[in-house]
């Protein structure tokens, strides 16, 4: 936990004195957006886990689909798995504060979800085994302000615990986080992580293929293109 005497400064940063909301814009992220008529959303609910001094949720962002030559509908790019951490402070009057545009992300590739799903969840063979298992996940990013690299590695600790570890670097400035993770969140994690591989694929459009029709750049649900 830290202390911040002066949370605003410069241009205004906006932070909530309420419940940290992690659920994100229909513009960029809620995978379900309901094809019932144009106006009605869904929004999904993020699996968060709230810590002394940040909180971390986990949702979707859905795949992108493209109508190609009017003829048919295809995926053309997978969607992923955010991974959201947001600091909390503790302002003068001793209150709790969310800092969501101080918030951090890694987003995961499918790829880097099944290596999630490598890693034992299993009670039992947990007991039995004296294996520490770490895994490492890497995105780096070349951009106008130079190189961005972000790592999330997670780690099988004795007790039945996990650690979840997040540091990024972005020119000089450096952000981490840390937190133990106990077995029942990572069962709810590993689980998340196996239902959404089909999903983040776009494989939900065989059964449904409304969905991806109503989905797709280029055929909107309103008809004019969205």
């Amino acid at each position: 936990m830290f202390r911040r005497s002066q949370i605003f400064s410069g241009f205004t940063k906006k932070l909530f004195f309420s419940q940290p909301r992690m659920a994100f814009r229909s513009e960029d992220s809620p995978f379900m957006e309901a094809d019932m008529n144009p106006i009605t959303k869904v929004y999904c609910k993020p699996f968060s886990m709230n810590r002394e001094n940040v909180v971390v949720g986990m949702n979707l962002i859905k795949p992108t689909f493209e109508m190609k030559n009017g003829k048919y509908v295809a995926c053309t790019k997978a969607g992923t798995m955010l991974v959201e951490f947001i600091p909390i402070f503790i302002n003068d009057r001793n209150e709790r504060v969310f800092g969501h545009m101080d918030k951090k992300y890694f987003p995961l590739t499918v790829e880097q979800i099944g290596e999630i799903l490598t890693l034992n969840t299993d009670y039992a063979s947990l007991k039995a085994s004296e294996e520490i298992r770490e895994i490492v996940l890497e995105r780096v990013y070349e951009n106008e302000t130079g190189r961005e690299r972000k790592t999330l590695n997670i780690i099988e600790k004795e007790g039945f615990k996990f650690e979840l570890n997040y540091n990024e670097e972005i020119g000089t400035a450096v952000a981490k986080y840390s937190l133990d993770v106990s077995l029942n969140e990572m069962k709810v994690i590993h689980s998340l992580c196996n239902y959404s591989i089909p999903l983040l694929l776009g494989w939900n459009a065989i059964a449904d293929p409304s969905y991806a029709l109503s989905q797709s750049k280029g055929f909107g649900r309103d008809g004019f293109g969205r």
